[in-house]
């Protein structure tokens, strides 16, 4: 489970974006809400579900963003640009897009990750000079990176890489004792101080010191963390047979599920082989015979989009995923959303830990008994500085045990909102021409 992502220089946050699902200690409502695990002796809690307001463009999507693209870096192991990556994240495969615009001269972009898996608690950070926004020419480098495991630090990069036996030695599971009975002749190998455009964790320590810990690191980040930064972008890149289900009895879940939103024709995944991977269908019955059709084309907005998001809610549930979303809400009827939350607050249902974090408009999830307060962020971008900042609910004050949530922020008490009214515009485009009405040429 994810317990806390940082960014730095990161597009629109050029200090430091830090989106926390570690509870406020004074907050003690909604006690579903707050998962606990036990790691080395102490006890571990995060919260289940986080949602994120703002007004357009003040970069809430940044910071799904920013997290999918540490993502992506990270199991490329480096900070060359790739040749293609997602829907919506640009900045995940060109990175020149990253730098925030506002800094004239070269600063770090920073990263760093705090989350549980498997029984130990793992923190990863590094920074990298990728030079300034949209310089597609700079030398890019690594500046510096770090692992700790259980709060213990593994390595440590700067100008070179550093390590402690005595550490290592604290995690016979992933450290073998040959190598650590030879770790000073190991440091010499190649391989060990890795080229400045590489990720350490990714090169030297997987191939010299532990495969076994950069795979848990990597499997966590590839099959537990899922981030879709735009609502578009969902699709059935996976489906229910990732958890290890037949195609037939996928087909039978969807239909169950897509059923109880009040959809009528029978959804199936059909694997297009151009494309080398699955794709929605509705399966219309057409004289004794099923006609499969692309469920974008059949299928409503709504209905297309719950049976993209179904699997996904379904393997984060068995796997105990976190998931991140952009829009959630969209094309989707309240009930089905707020269904969807008190399942992830559900311990019967939410058994394994899945997390839920989401950014919208709707004010329908201003409520108090729906929410904790540090689950509800908002971010906000400066009108000067244009610079955005992240917070909670819970750094304001309550006012009373009755607080209004929804009331208050559109009265503008916690920010992140922004009045608007495009009368000015359409008055002006809309006003009769003032030559014409005067009889001047």
């Amino acid at each position: 489970m994810l317990l806390e992502f940082k960014a730095r220089n990161y597009k629109s946050f050029k200090d430091e974006l830090c989106l926390s699902m570690i509870p406020d200690p004074d907050e003690t409502a909604l006690d579903y809400s707050v998962m606990t695990e036990h790691v080395a002796g102490e006890t571990l809690q995060a919260l289940c579900s986080t949602v994120v307001y703002g007004s357009n463009a003040s970069g809430k999507t940044n910071v799904i963003s920013a997290l999918d693209t540490f993502r992506r870096v990270v199991l490329r192991g480096n900070i060359d640009n790739a040749e293609n990556g997602p829907s919506g994240n640009l900045a995940s495969f060109t990175l020149e897009l990253i730098p925030n615009n506002a800094i004239e001269l070269p600063q770090p972009v920073e990263f760093s990750i705090r989350f549980f898996t498997n029984g130990v608690l793992i923190d990863y950070a590094f920074s990298a000079d990728l030079g300034e926004f949209s310089q597609t020419d700079y030398d890019r480098k690594v500046l510096s990176e770090s692992l700790s495991v259980n709060e213990i630090p593994i390595f440590m990069r700067t100008d070179g890489v550093t390590t402690n036996a005595d550490s290592l030695k604290q995690f016979p599971e992933f450290f073998k004792e040959n190598i650590l009975a030879n770790l000073d002749a190991i440091r010499i190998l190649p391989g060990w101080n890795v080229e400045r455009q590489q990720l350490f964790l990714c090169n030297g320590f997987s191939s010299l010191l532990s495969p076994e810990l950069h795979k848990l690191i990597a499997e966590w980040l590839s099959k537990q963390l899922k981030a879709f930064c735009r609502s578009d972008a969902l699709s059935i890149v996976m489906s229910v047979m990732d958890i290890g289900n037949s195609l037939s009895k996928a087909d039978e879940i969807i239909n169950d599920a897509i059923s109880h939103i009040g959809a009528h024709n029978r959804i199936g995944y059909i694997y297009n082989s151009r494309e080398k991977r699955m794709r929605l269908a509705s399966i219309i019955q057409r004289n004794s015979k099923n006609i499969a059709i692309p469920a974008e084309i059949l299928e409503s907005y709504g209905t297309y989009r719950f049976a993209n998001l179904f699997p996904l809610l379904l393997i984060a549930f068995f796997t105990g995923s976190t998931l991140v979303l952009d829009e959630f809400d969209a094309s989707l009827h309240p009930m089905v959303l707020m269904n969807i939350i008190s399942l992830f607050h559900n311990p019967e249902i939410n058994r394994n830990h899945a997390q839920l974090i989401f950014n919208t408009h709707n004010p329908i999830f201003l409520d108090r008994s729906l929410f904790r307060r540090d689950e509800i962020k908002f971010v906000e971008r400066d009108e000067e500085t244009q610079s955005s900042e992240i917070y909670a609910l819970s750094d304001f004050e309550p006012e009373r045990d009755c607080e209004d949530y929804l009331g208050n922020y559109f009265r503008d008490r916690y920010g992140a909102i922004q009045y608007v009214d495009l009368t000015p515009v359409f008055r002006k485009i809309m006003a009769p021409d003032s030559d014409e009405e005067s009889g001047e040429a």
